[in-house]
């Protein structure tokens, strides 16, 4: 006989369908708290005020530099004695007034030199016309409108002061000069700085190792 074996029937399997969000919704994104926006607010703010006080400083250097003339520029411009002038200053004030000795009238760079001769250089040269025709002798004529100057190192030792300039004249000519200067104890003129003379030195100076090189416009001047 045969026999029926029990068949059994399997179930079907649920199919999984993935869930939809409901239309209308998305995903929500985090929000950052609102302090937050006034912090960053003043730091650009805090930034801004240090650009622009980095740009008015600079802008105020500037400015005091064009406006603020250097000592040079005020002695190149000197007629006259001054205390505030230091004797290197009065050496410029009569080179300048020299080079340029009609300007802006005749000879004026002769009285210019003339006012800054001590009381006691006076005495021996005598009055201004007598000074003028000195000037223009050989020994001292380089220095009129002379086209170049090198000055060497200012010796000062108390209230003397003394200091060699090399004179290229208007010919091309090269002469050696010292200055020799005294700040004044007394009288009209005290506290200013003088020349007391100017000494021609001989050609052979020029060949002396003191004033064989220049740097940046100045000698170094040795003993």
């Amino acid at each position: 006989m045969l026999s029926r074996t029990p068949t059994h029937r399997s179930r079907p399997t649920p199919r999984r369908t993935a869930r939809r969000a409901p239309a209308g919704r998305t995903a929500a994104l985090p929000v950052e708290p609102a302090w937050t926006f006034f912090v960053r607010l003043a730091i650009a703010a805090l930034l801004g005020l240090l650009l622009t006080a980095l740009a008015a400083s600079r802008l105020a250097a500037q400015t005091q530099a064009v406006e603020t003339p250097t000592r040079a520029a005020v002695a190149a411009h000197a007629t006259q004695p001054d205390p505030t002038l230091g004797p290197e200053e009065v050496v410029v004030s009569v080179l300048e007034a020299l080079a340029r000795n009609d300007q802006p009238t005749k000879d004026r760079g002769i009285e210019v030199t003339f006012s800054f001769a001590s009381p006691a250089n006076r005495a021996m040269i005598g009055p201004l016309d007598r000074f003028g025709d000195l000037v223009r002798e050989e020994v001292y004529r380089p220095l009129l409108y002379h086209s170049h100057a090198v000055r060497g190192t200012m010796k000062v030792v108390g209230d003397r002061a003394q200091q060699r300039v090399i004179v290229t004249s208007v010919s091309g000519q090269r002469v050696v000069y010292t200055f020799t200067l005294s700040r004044q104890s007394d009288g009209p003129f005290k506290g200013c700085w003088m020349t007391d003379g100017v000494t021609r030195e001989p050609p052979s100076a020029l060949g002396t190792p003191r004033y064989a090189s220049a740097a940046f416009g100045r000698i170094a001047v040795g003993e």
